[in-house]
């Protein structure tokens, strides 16, 4: 049997640990079910709640939208699924994301003065206000 490292066993003589791997190198069907995705949890409004969003509502796209704090700006995040976000747009106080948060519908660029939009960086309307 080849294991990861080689014919044998490790240098350290521990049982070889190559991820259920046929001889072939090919990954077998029972290790591909073990580390396989779990699957995604459904978000609920009272998900993203937990998650540290202060408000939260669904978008027509069947993401969610929620309004967070961050160390310097509060921002409005489009959630996508348990643990992650698609998008964040950062404004300077917290009036005006939520002011955002409810107007915008999730399509094109949220209203207001953001400051910047991540992942990207790019810089929004707002970042040039002191300019």
């Amino acid at each position: 049997m080849i294991g990861v490292f080689g014919v044998g066993q490790p240098p350290d003589g521990s049982p070889d640990r190559n991820l259920g791997r046929e001889s072939t190198g090919r990954l077998s069907a029972k290790a591909v079910a073990k580390i396989a995705p779990a699957p995604r949890h459904p978000l609920t409004e009272e998900v993203v709640l937990k998650r540290g969003y202060y408000l939260a509502k669904p978008l027509p796209s069947g993401e969610w939208l929620g309004v967070r704090r961050f160390l310097s700006s509060t921002g409005i995040v489009i959630v996508d699924s348990f643990l992650t976000w698609r998008t964040r747009f950062c404004y300077d106080t917290p009036d005006e994301a939520i002011a955002a948060f409810e107007a915008w519908d999730g399509t094109g660029d949220p209203p207001g003065l953001w400051l910047r939009q991540l992942p990207g960086d790019r810089l929004g309307p707002g970042a040039f206000q002191d300019i």
